[in-house]
């Protein structure tokens, strides 16, 4: 069917958020699909306040309200049923289905309509999933009735024609689509069969991007190659989970880097306002995740950079002295230098260095006392670098050493710093690279492990964030940022941050509650050492955990996960000692005096209910590990 100019085009929008907020980058989406259609229905799970369903009504001719139960694909369901029952699908030539789960539009849907309105088609959406064609028995996705993965349109921007949306057996697929209780079935039984059940049926579908050329080395372009969509293919969208996913999530992305490349060229090469995307970013999804996904990174350079700047530079040891010379020196004109000392000794020190620096002495914790005592004094500049440059007692903590000066050679040039903050799309605040080889192997540390720092920030205006399970952690609270954005920063509760050993991670959440990205600055040899660091501690892991039958990544962290699974399931195995002195959570143990408590045929139920359908594990005390 093709479309005539004069055909008349119904929307609707699935819309769900955690929080019941209607961000900016949602008005701008819908209202440039609403220019293109008669009449738009704006479909939302859950509820929202009155402020934003002003935001929704503003630019959708309806907006309904339903359970947030069955994803996207029932609120599509229900809105085609509220369509249909009102008559106002009668006259309709096409019926345009699409959700909240793409930022855009990048380039004007004008092109995108008019080229499809002239194809033949039954149905179409924007891109289609090249499928997979391998045995899904054991697998997640064994609920797609075809038992493989075959080639489909994907569900978050898709259109049905006339021909089809008359046809009774359009009604019949939507009467008979099952409940759906999460996303593995939405996408089993909506997604992957809607394209091959019509087609079965003599309908003809496809996508908008013909993406067949990339399909031998890529399942998923929009992500994989979004740059590439966008100036080869001209997507009009781009998923939002381009910027948190996992970086090994889609293997065939070379370094994981699609999401950081794709956020810097929509802020330089396009006009779309990447503030809509920190916006939402920041406001949903944890800084240590987003930040492992994007990995916001810039190489110090000589640059020709001004901006009046304070610097504060806190040293313990005389050993540093010379890097803080090298920082004050780079500072522009018109800048100014604090400098905080643990004895009055280092303090003459480097007076008699730095004759026009403000010399500061104190046992008090540095970044604590400069945000109280100095950051007041900052008005009319407008940077600030804050240096921490310090040195263990004991020589031989080479690693820690490592740390300070690596943590001078990332910051400790201004105007190379003014000019990476100036060119790192999104990013408000630069740190040092986190350090892998100081006292801690990880830069995120699980959130369970910081009790009283999570405690602390649910007391603060920084309770607003998602803190997802890990937090990210910043050795030596280094940072360079404009001065604009540290408001409020002084007014955080630094005593408590600090008894709770809460400084290394209060960098990345402040800079998110700005709706800005923690970037990060690194001279060339520290990435090329941190490489070959990471290569080496790797290669160690594999030596412990891998087995010739499992020695690559994958296969290793497969195995460690049946091992987990092992003894995760040997729990409610226990004897009652046993339970007495593990450590367990109120979870496990709940479910062991229940155990005790409930005939065994009403816990297997309840077991079932809590754990979508599976039994209860089997007793493994016999069995020999994996």
């Amino acid at each position: 069917m093709i479309l005539k100019k004069t055909a008349k085009r119904i929307g609707v929008f699935a819309y769900f958020d955690a929080d019941g907020v209607v961000d900016d980058y949602v008005p701008v989406l819908v209202a440039s699909v609403a220019e293109h259609c008669d009449y738009l229905l704006c479909m939302v799970n859950g509820k929202l306040n009155q402020e934003d369903d002003a935001k929704l009504r503003a630019v959708a001719d309806e907006v309904c309200y339903r359970p947030n139960e069955g994803l996207d694909i029932t609120a599509y369901k229900e809105g085609y049923f509220r369509l249909r029952d009102a008559e106002l699908l009668n006259e309709a030539d096409e019926l345009l289905f699409f959700n909240q789960t793409v930022f855009g539009p990048v380039y004007p849907l004008q092109t995108m309509f008019a080229e499809m309105a002239g194809r033949n088609l039954d149905f179409w959406g924007l891109t289609r999933h090249k499928g997979l064609n391998a045995d899904l028995t054991g697998t997640i996705w064994d609920k797609v009735e075809y038992g493989y993965i075959p080639p489909h349109i994907q569900s978050y921007f898709f259109a049905v024609r006339g021909s089809l949306l008359h046809d009774a057996k359009f009604d019949e697929y939507w009467n008979t689509l099952p409940v759906l209780h999460n996303y593995v079935e939405a996408v089993s039984l909506h997604e992957m069969r809607f394209t091959k059940y019509f087609e079965d049926l003599g309908f003809q579908g496809a996508p908008y991007l013909d993406c067949t050329e990339w399909e031998s080395y890529m399942d998923y372009p929009l992500m994989g190659m979004p740059i590439e969509m966008l100036t080869q293919k001209h997507t009009p969208f781009v998923k939002r989970k381009s910027f948190f996913s996992a970086r090994t999530e889609y293997l065939s992305v070379p370094q994981g880097a699609a999401g950081g490349d794709l956020l810097q060229y929509l802020a330089d090469q396009t006009n779309y306002d990447i503030g809509l995307i920190l916006q939402n970013l920041t406001r949903t999804v944890p800084a240590s995740v987003y930040t492992m996904a994007l990995t916001p990174c810039a190489q110090p350079a000589n640059r020709l950079a001004e901006g009046s700047t304070a610097a504060i530079l806190w040293l313990d040891s005389p050993a540093m002295v010379s890097a803080a010379i090298k920082a004050a020196q780079s500072l522009p004109a018109g800048s100014a230098v604090f400098c905080i000392a643990t004895d009055a000794k280092l303090a003459q020190k480097l007076q008699e260095a730095l004759p026009d620096a403000s010399i500061q002495v104190t046992s008090q914790p540095a970044l604590a006392y400069a945000a109280e005592q100095i950051l007041p004094q900052l008005e009319g500049y407008e940077y600030l670098l804050y240096l921490p440059l310090t040195m263990p007692e004991i020589s031989d903590e080479l690693l820690n050493r490592t740390l300070a000066e690596t943590t001078a050679a990332a910051l400790g040039d201004v105007p190379a710093d003014i000019a990476m903050l100036s060119r790192l799309a999104g990013v408000g605040m630069l740190c040092p690279l986190p350090d892998t080889l100081g006292d801690h192997f990880l830069t995120q540390v699980p959130l369970a492990e910081l009790p009283q720092l999570a405690s602390l920030l649910r007391q603060t205006p920084l309770k607003k964030l998602p803190l997802g399970k890990t937090l990210l952690r910043m050795p030596q609270s280094a940072f360079f940022c404009r001065t604009e954005l540290l408001e409020g920063f002084a007014d955080l509760p630094w005593a408590e941050i600090e008894k709770a050993n809460g400084t290394d991670f209060i960098l990345p959440l402040f800079a998110q509650s700005k709706e800005a990205l923690c970037g990060f600055a690194l001279p060339w040899q520290t990435a090329v050492r941190e490489l070959w660091n990471a290569k080496e501690q790797l290669s160690r892991l594999a030596a412990v955990a891998g087995t010739p039958e499992h020695h690559k990544l994958d296969l290793i962290e497969f195995r460690m996960q049946g091992i987990v699974d092992f003894y995760n399931e040997r729990r409610y195995s226990m004897t009652l000692d046993q339970a007495y002195t593990m450590p367990l959570g109120f979870k496990d143990k709940l479910f062991i005096i229940l155990r005790i408590l409930l005939k065994p045929q009403t816990f297997a139920k309840l077991y079932r209910l809590l754990h979508h359908g599976q039994d209860i594990p089997p007793d493994h005390r016999d069995e020999n590990l994996p």
